[in-house]
């Protein structure tokens, strides 16, 4: 049996990181949710190695969610990072980023979040 898998969460809004975080820990992950960008910054500052998936909405309060993942991404070139979006105008090609691996629209179901779950490197994951 493999280790769970560390996820962050980012939604500005509380209920959706919430449910976030139930859903993914049904699907056996350890989840950290947040609200607060900055936040995210100082706990993938202490624990980006042990991370392995940034899930990030695209619209913050403060930052959008590519500059997350690329902070991310300089504190661990192996954590997967995906974005999503309920704004109709971005579409995937919008985000042809080196430092984003996926692009969801809104709205996704579990099975697209469990599909995430099968890019995390199992080399990477602590056992």
């Amino acid at each position: 049996m493999s280790a769970a898998k560390n996820v962050i969460i980012v939604e500005d809004d509380q209920t959706s990181a919430q449910v976030l975080k139930i859903i993914f820990r049904h699907l056996g992950c350890i989840c950290h949710a947040f609200t607060d960008e900055f936040e995210v910054i100082e706990f993938l500052k202490e624990a980006a190695h042990e991370t392995y998936m940034l899930f990030t909405d695209f619209h913050l309060m403060d930052l959008k969610g590519l500059e997350l993942c690329e902070i991310a991404k300089e504190l661990n070139p192996n954590i997967v990072t995906a974005i999503v979006s309920g704004d109709l105008r971005l579409s995937e090609i919008d985000f042809t980023h080196p430092k984003v691996d996926f692009f969801i629209p809104k709205p996704y179901s579990v099975e697209e979040l469990k599909s995430l779950l099968e890019f995390i490197p199992e080399e990477v994951v602590q056992k």
